[in-house]
């Protein structure tokens, strides 16, 4: 099963929603965002309500996913409940999005170790995303599990190049 190494100088990114394990994690950086600024601003005051039990940097910022204001390999783990395409969006959207949004979190995640932990369940897409970004990443696992009564897959991606041109 795919395992997180965190430690005191984890960097940890959630493009879209907040994943709050990583709140806890004694001297992480955890950075999460979302295009939508209602998002940003509820998770903000969300965190202003707990932040004296935090044990790590929290920070939410108003973003692009596909399109990060962060420095070529400074994230360490980038963890995503991927868009379905069921409650927003769709399978043609996603189609066009995985492949820029992966792109980008490969510019963005540091090698050797770092990992990319992509919930989804466009698997379809995902084989596309793969053969597309070959030689800048790779699978290293892809686990089927259910969430919310449906069969969905992590994926555990690394980097495999220096530089994403």
């Amino acid at each position: 099963s795919p395992s997180l190494c965190l430690s005191s100088c984890t960097h940890t990114l959630s493009p879209f929603l907040p994943c709050s394990f990583f709140f806890h994690v004694l001297g992480a950086v955890f950075l999460g965002g979302d295009r939508e600024s209602t998002c940003a601003e509820k998770c903000a005051r969300n965190l202003a309500a707990c932040a004296s039990r935090l044990k790590t940097l929290v920070e939410f910022h108003q973003w692009d996913a596909t399109a990060l204001p962060l420095k070529t390999d400074s994230v360490d783990i980038i963890i995503c409940d991927m868009p379905w395409g069921r409650r927003s969006g769709s399978f043609k959207q996603n189609q066009r999005m995985y492949p820029r949004l992966f792109r980008e979190w490969l510019r963005v995640l540091r090698p050797p170790h770092g990992r990319i932990f992509a919930l989804t369940l466009e698997r379809g897409i995902m084989r596309g995303v793969c053969n597309t970004l070959a030689g800048l990443g790779a699978v290293l696992e892809a686990t089927r599990v259910v969430d919310a009564g449906h069969t969905v897959t992590l994926y555990t991606i690394r980097k495999t190049c220096s530089k994403i041109p």
